[in-house]
C-alpha cells in the first residue's frame, strides 16, 4: 500500500508539473513498476530509506487497516521520524478517531495535519544564568529560548515530533514556554500541552472511484512510518539510498522505456530537512548514469533530487 500510494503521488506530481498524465500498469511488484502516457513509457524503482522492523511493520499495517476502514478515497499519513504509533487500547482508538476526523474534511488533492496531543516538561534547575537545555523536537530552538529567559532550565520535548508548518504555531509555543519559565519556582516541574502535527494528505481520487490518477486501483490509507529505533540515522539513509540507486542503475543499463526513474520514500519532519540531496552529491555520477530522474517522496510532497534531464514529450 505505501509504495502504491507513493507512486500515485508521483504520477499526480508529474501531471501537475508537466501536464502529462501517466497511468501505472499494475501495482508495484518488489519495488518495480511501469507507467504509460500515450506513446511514452516509464519504468520506476521505488523504495523506503529505512530498515524494516517486522514486528513494527505488522503493528503499522494493523493500525493502517483499522484507520482506513470505510474511508472513501486514497490517503497517506506521514509519521515524523522518531514518533511511535499507538498499538492498542484507548490510545489507538483516539488516534483512529483523530485521523478520520481530519480525513472527513479533507478535499481530494489537499494535505493538512492530524493534531495529536503532546506534553512538554519544563524545570528550572538554577536561578543563575540564561540557558535552556532542550531535548526532543524543540532542541533546535534552545538558543532562541536561552536568550529570552533568566535562569537555567531543562526542557523535555521528546513527545513533540512535528510542529504545524509555518512560523505562527512555533512562535506561539516558544512564547508560552518563555512566559511560564518566568514564573516557575526552582526545581518545580511544569507540564506544557501542545500539538504534534502529523501530515495527512488525500490523493486526487474522487468519491466512489475505484482508481485515481495513475490507474492504480487500491483506495484506503497508507501509513508511512519507520520504527522509532531505526528512523533518521544518516548512515542508514545513505546506505539504503546507495542500494536503491545502484539497483535502478543496473536494471536501467539496457533502456527499454522512454523514462527510467527512481523514487525514494523518506521519513522527515518536513521535506526541506531531507539529506538525500547532500548524500547524492557524494556519489560518483557513474552510479546513477542510467537514471533520468530521482525523486523523494516525503511529508506529503515530491521533491526532485535529480531533476528530469530530458522529457520525452518535449518542453522543459
Amino acid at each position: 500500500m505505501v509504495e502504491e500510494l507513493c507512486l500515485r503521488l508521483l504520477l499526480e506530481w508529474l501531471q501537475d508539473s508537466y501536464g502529462v498524465a501517466f497511468a501505472a500498469e499494475g501495482s508495484p511488484q518488489a519495488g518495480w513498476a511501469e507507467a504509460r502516457s500515450g506513446p511514452h513509457s516509464m519504468r520506476l524503482h521505488i523504495g523506503a530509506l529505512w530498515e524494516e522492523d517486522e514486528p513494527w511493520s505488522r503493528s503499522r499495517r494493523a493500525l493502517e487497516e483499522e484507520t482506513g476502514r470505510g474511508l472513501d478515497g486514497a490517503w497517506i499519513l506521514w509519521v515524523p521520524p522518531g514518533a511511535a504509533l499507538p498499538a492498542q487500547g484507548p490510545a489507538a482508538a483516539d488516534f483512529v478517531r483523530r485521523v478520520r476526523d481530519v480525513a472527513s474534511a479533507l478535499a481530494p488533492g489537499r494535505r493538512s495535519y492530524v493534531p495529536l496531543p503532546a506534553l512538554l516538561y519544563l524545570v528550572k534547575t538554577d536561578e543563575a544564568g540564561g540557558y535552556v537545555s532542550a531535548e526532543g523536537g524543540l532542541s533546535p530552538y534552545w538558543a532562541h529560548l536561552s536568550e529570552r529567559v533568566q535562569g537555567t532550565y531543562f526542557l523535555d520535548s521528546r513527545s513533540l515530533h512535528r510542529l504545524p508548518e509555518g512560523d505562527k504555531a512555533r512562535d506561539e509555543l516558544l512564547r508560552t514556554i518563555v512566559e511560564l519559565a518566568a514564573e516557575l519556582p526552582l526545581n518545580r516541574l511544569t507540564e506544557i500541552p501542545c500539538t504534534d502535527a502529523w501530515t495527512l494528505q488525500r490523493l486526487r481520487t474522487g468519491p466512489g472511484r475505484a482508481a485515481g490518477p495513475g490507474g492504480l486501483g487500491t483506495n484506503g490509507l497508507a501509513i508511512v512510518a519507520a520504527s522509532p529505533a531505526l528512523a533518521g540515522e544518516g548512515a542508514v539513509v545513505r546506505r539504503l539510498l546507495h542500494r536503491l540507486v545502484a539497483r535502478a542503475n543496473e536494471a536501467f543499463a539496457q533502456r527499454q522505456t522512454d523514462l527510467q526513474v527512481a523514487v525514494a520514500i523518506g521519513a522527515y519532519q518536513y521535506v526541506g530537512q531531507e539529506n538525500v540531496t547532500a548524500f547524492l552529491r557524494g556519489f560518483d555520477p557513474v552510479r546513477y548514469a542510467h537514471l533520468d530522474a530521482l525523486f523523494l517522496a516525503a511529508d506529503g510532497q515530491i521533491k526532485p533530487i535529480l531533476p528530469l534531464r530530458q522529457a520525452p514529450w518535449g518542453g522543459p
